[in-house]
């Protein structure tokens, strides 16, 4: 009966341990993009954040980073050639990064990966903060459209005064709209 409850509980053991290999890996196994996947989360993921592999190495906040969180990838997009850079020469200042971390055709590997995957949650909010531009513009080219015919009736029958006010009303609506921008990014922004 003793063996049979060891032998049980070294199977349940063993399952639960055999899951862990791929823990957080949301590459599928036979994407190429997989075995890049792996080495960096092996050699990467505790100085660099990318959720597509459960990897949560970089500061969440400016305030509480020290000198080895590596950047989050979560937002950073890189190009292969940039990855292959960091790799050799321990990132891109040198002094924290240990340069060939990992060599060969598993520098290879994480290179693609990473031009693969990296940035890939700035891009939902840049399509996001795009939807905001796309309206302003609509609101500057409508002002634009009902503005120009009495502009330029005015600047006609030589009504500077008029056409000089309402010049400087659409240009502090330009101004006030920019400001809120740049207030709505200080505040609800964070920097990366």
């Amino acid at each position: 009966m003793k063996l049979a409850a060891m032998t049980i509980g070294l199977l349940a053991c063993a399952v639960i341990l055999s899951a862990c290999g791929s823990q957080g890996i949301s590459v599928p196994k036979t994407s190429p993009y997989f075995r890049g996947a792996v080495i960096f989360r092996d050699h990467c993921s505790g100085c660099h954040t990318l959720a597509t592999v459960g990897a949560e190495g970089s500061a969440t906040s400016i305030k509480n980073r020290v000198k080895t969180n590596g950047p989050n990838f979560n937002f950073r997009k890189e190009e292969y050639e940039q990855v292959m850079y960091a790799i050799h020469n321990g990132g891109f200042s040198g002094a924290i990064m240990p340069e060939n971390v990992v060599l060969g055709a598993e520098a290879r590997e994480v290179a693609k990966f990473l031009a693969k995957y990296s940035g890939e949650a700035s891009v939902g909010v840049f399509s996001a903060l795009m939807y905001c531009i796309v309206a302003g513009n609509m609101v500057t080219g409508a002002l634009g459209q009902t503005a120009s015919p009495r502009l330029a009736k005015l600047h006609c029958d030589g009504d500077l005064r008029a056409f000089s006010a309402l010049l400087a009303g659409l240009m502090a609506f330009g101004a006030v709209t920019g400001i809120i921008g740049l207030i709505a990014v200080k505040v609800a922004g964070t920097p990366y």
